[in-house]
């Protein structure tokens, strides 16, 4: 995030019309914005091969490629910009322009279930010293995104009349905080846990106020998962090709607050330490592996962006794209275009 949050490149987007997206989609699906991009990045043809194309990219409308670059270096991605700019000021008009057959059209995104009536919130996760709150902020820090839908949200509270004192518990909730959220991708992307990988998932809302028909929680609880590598969920999407043992146990503690007559909840904030061991394939932790600490805040959020692992979530409300897996080009899985 060092390079995006620069004060030289944030200026530097001013002459831009910034976009992003998930890359992984974009170079493996199926779907028009799919083969619009990949048209555009390879010169003409559809990606088959395992390569990644994320990074920034400067590319004019009509899909011409003008600079690119993948780095964490701030005065190269400022040179990509410079060099992006430069290039455009040599394009014709035509090439300026939008091309009258271009299709942007996509079946599915996952932005389309947002859980508009539901609870979103924003997990941001960040390596901690032994230091504690007494030391420095991490450097490495990553975001991601929890979704539960309506159904998913009232389920925590029931259809009774909350009072003082009452406790719930939340299991479901808590193993989809294990498996998909309290996961160390701070350095890098990294792998959900399968179900048979949790040896805890607690997690007690406990009302320590009801005024006017809005409750307030207390929560509390605890988090484990932990893998010798073995791949054991039934789909290959996100499966390695390397396995690695890995493991975090999280004590979590947080507040709530419930409306009855919105049947929502209003406010939501968690807390977690997390105690890692061991590694994944590309969360760059290769020379990393002993022991750490890291922290992961959880709050509302309005933002519309989909969690990490929303392809496998375990949620019936979610339908999923079919589109080629992590490990395997459209070509290597037979997948038509559309």
């Amino acid at each position: 995030m060092s390079v995006y949050s620069d004060p030289r490149v944030i200026a530097a987007t001013g002459d831009f019309v910034c976009a992003a997206d998930e890359v992984w989609r974009l170079q493996r699906g199926s779907e028009a914005d799919c083969l619009f991009f990949q048209r555009m990045v390879t010169g003409g043809d559809r990606i088959t091969d395992r390569g990644t194309r994320q990074g920034s990219w400067v590319i004019a409308p009509s899909g011409k490629v003008l600079a690119r670059v993948n780095t964490r270096n701030v005065e190269r991605q400022l040179e990509m910009m410079a060099a992006g700019l430069a290039a455009w000021s040599e394009l014709s008009e035509d090439e300026r322009r939008i091309p009258a057959d271009a299709n942007f059209d996509s079946a599915h995104r996952y932005e389309a279930f947002f859980p508009d009536d539901g609870l979103a919130l924003e997990r941001v996760g960040r390596d901690v010293t032994t230091e504690g709150l007494d030391g420095s902020p991490g450097r490495r820090w990553n975001r991601d995104h929890v979704w539960l839908s309506r159904a998913e949200a009232t389920a925590l509270v029931g259809d009774e009349p909350i009072q003082e004192g009452d406790a719930f518990r939340w299991p479901s909730f808590a193993e989809r905080l294990a498996r998909f959220h309290f996961v160390d991708n701070v350095g890098g992307q990294t792998i959900p846990y399968a179900a048979e990988d949790v040896t805890a998932a607690e997690l007690l809302a406990t009302v320590v106020d009801v005024d006017a028909g809005v409750a307030r929680f207390e929560l509390r609880g605890r988090t484990a998962a932990r893998s010798d590598g073995a791949w054991l969920m039934p789909f290959s999407e996100w499966k390695p090709q390397r396995e690695f043992a890995h493991g975090i146990d999280c004590d979590v503690m947080g507040t709530a607050t419930w409306s009855a007559a919105e049947q929502r909840f209003t406010a939501f904030q968690l807390v977690a330490v997390g105690r890692r061991w061991g590694r994944t394939e590309n969360n760059a932790r290769g020379r990393d592996v002993a022991a750490g600490l890291l922290s992961f805040h959880v709050r509302s959020t309005e933002s519309r962006i989909p969690p990490a692992f929303a392809s496998v979530y375990d949620a019936p409300w979610l339908e999923h794209p079919d589109v080629a897996n992590w490990l395997l080009s459209p070509a290597e899985c037979g997948l038509p275009e559309r």
